[in-house]
């Protein structure tokens, strides 16, 4: 097998008595593990609650890991007798020299901005999907791949809420303890919101007196989450930058050589690049206004919403089909003749249940599907962003302590993040949440009705998407919807687009083709 392992940005690849490792591993790894027993490697991997990715050699077989997120992704492909394995997609591409495109991944990344499962944009290069190792045996020249990580259990937390928080609090107590001993005294920088998350990890550091914190936000000048993010650093006493997002940043950003740069290379042959911190995080580096050595920590979460659940749901083919109309969107199935593939995708999905051991909640078939897909794949792929502008990062939110805390939460507490928001408001405000506010429940039933009147009529709901679209072109909070010229928009309207990731799927699918790397 030949192995290449090229990307130390941010992180690199550190060599512990011969085990390649990137990342975070807190328990010395043992080679003899691996020989005396599976189970004992399992055990190894399952123990780490951060975020790594391994690679052993020995005289016959490799072994090669990545985290409950695979958040440091692995690639590896057999052909005509000859085995790779890298952290580079694109240079086992090169070693294949394949330039045909898999037709129903394409299809998908149309569809998503991302491929699920183990495959990848091209049929032969395969990755480590989350929770995932691979044995490599040299003598048969064959990879068995095996996941080592039980997401659910039937360990059901049957707390009452104020237990519940307890919980929650002891959690984040252990976890963020943990993260300032990685931080070791350097900057933590955060991207802060307006929402739960990020203010949360803002508030904790505070609270276990961490106080070495940059915080900034971006956007459009007046949004309203500038508003929200600058009272809260200003509460904790935090340094906090703004990043104006204009029309003409993004046009220069896209033409930049950076800007370029991160866009062509960023994607895994797997996953549409995520641009929205890219641009605030250079703008800030190059004024000198956030330290080399800084670790970034976005607010992304384990303790999802659960939006779009089908409450009423019978059996799989319902969340399969809940799956399908959450993230499948970014256009009509008919735009490039993709309703040709919806089924074929409906059986992936179908299929993706069947690779993991779920205890028969249905939630649990909606949420590990998220987990493994969608966050691992897309919204905590963020992180790239961050490492190609050489900064570290660190995800305390989607911890295993808190990714199993969350599984267990009963699924009342869990919808719309109920506990979670009742938590933060009595821990660290002295105001009950909108959300939870008992006195608005009559409002929201008047709106209830027609709000799923709307929802079930597609008609009216794809003209309430158009019209929305075109109010995002001019008021999006990013403004980045101006990055695409006015009159593709609105054809990218007429055919079904959803948002500005629509256009810019199309844009990475072709830099991919053309190899603009």
């Amino acid at each position: 097998m030949e192995i290449f392992l090229k990307n130390n940005r941010g992180f690199s690849w550190e060599n512990h008595n011969g085990v390649l490792i990137k990342g975070f591993i807190h328990q010395e790894f043992q080679k003899t593990e691996v020989k005396d027993s599976i189970k004992r490697f399992e055990s190894f991997l399952k123990n780490n609650n951060q975020f790594f990715s391994l690679v052993y050699e020995e005289e016959e077989y490799v072994y090669a890991a990545v985290d409950h997120l695979r958040m440091f992704p692995l690639y590896y492909c057999i052909e005509n007798g000859n085995a790779f394995l890298s952290d580079d997609a694109n240079w086992i591409r090169d070693q294949l020299c394949d330039d045909d495109m898999d037709i129903l991944s394409s299809a998908e990344f149309l569809m998503t901005g991302y491929v699920t499962g183990r495959e990848t944009l091209y049929t032969k290069i395969k990755q480590l999907e989350a929770g995932e190792y691979l044995i490599y045996n040299r003598q048969k020249n064959i990879i068995e791949v095996k996941y080592y990580i039980d997401y659910f259990s039937e360990n059901q937390l049957n707390y009452n809420k104020s237990e519940l928080m307890e919980s929650i609090d002891s959690n984040l107590i252990h976890v963020f303890k943990r993260l300032i001993k990685n931080l070791n005294g350097r900057t933590a920088v955060l991207p802060l919101s307006g929402g739960y998350d990020s203010r949360i990890i803002a508030i904790m550091l505070n609270r276990l007196g961490y106080h070495n914190v940059i915080c900034f936000t971006y956007g459009k000048t007046g949004n309203w989450e500038v508003k929200k993010s600058k009272e809260m650093a200003q509460s904790l006493n935090y340094v906090w930058h703004f990043v104006p997002y204009t029309k003409k940043k993004w046009t220069k950003w896209c033409n930049s050589q950076k800007g370029k740069e991160y866009f062509n290379t960023g994607n895994g042959l797997t996953s549409l690049v995520h641009i929205q911190d890219h641009m605030a995080v250079y703008e800030l580096k190059t004024k000198g206004l956030i330290p080399e050595d800084s670790v970034i920590i976005p607010g992304h979460t384990s303790m999802l919403s659960f939006s779009g659940y089908p409450k009423d749901h019978k059996d799989v083919e319902d969340i399969t089909m809940a799956l399908i109309k959450k993230h499948y969107s970014l256009w009509n199935w008919n735009y490039k003749n993709n309703m040709k593939f919806k089924d074929k995708l409906k059986n992936k999905i179908s299929e993706s249940f069947d690779k993991v051991n779920i205890k028969g909640k249905a939630e649990d078939f909606f949420y590990q599907w998220e987990v493994r897909e969608r966050h691992a794949k897309f919204i905590c792929n963020s992180v790239r962003a961050y490492e190609h502008l050489n900064y570290q990062w660190c995800l305390p939110l989607w911890e295993k302590e808190i990714l199993y805390l969350w599984i267990n939460v009963p699924l009342e507490y869990k919808m719309n993040k109920i506990i979670f928001k009742e938590y933060f408001n009595k821990e660290f405000t002295n105001i009950e949440n909108e959300n939870i506010n008992h006195n608005k429940q009559t409002n929201k039933k008047l709106i209830e009705a027609p709000k799923k009147y709307i929802i079930k009529n597609e008609i009216i709901f794809n003209n309430i998407i158009k019209l929305k679209m075109i109010y995002d072109y001019f008021n999006h909070p990013f403004d980045w919807s101006r990055m695409v010229k006015f009159k593709r928009y609105i054809n990218g309207i007429k055919n079904g687009a959803n948002c500005i990731n629509s256009y810019l799927v199309e844009e990475q699918l072709n830099v991919i083709k053309k190899r603009e790397i």
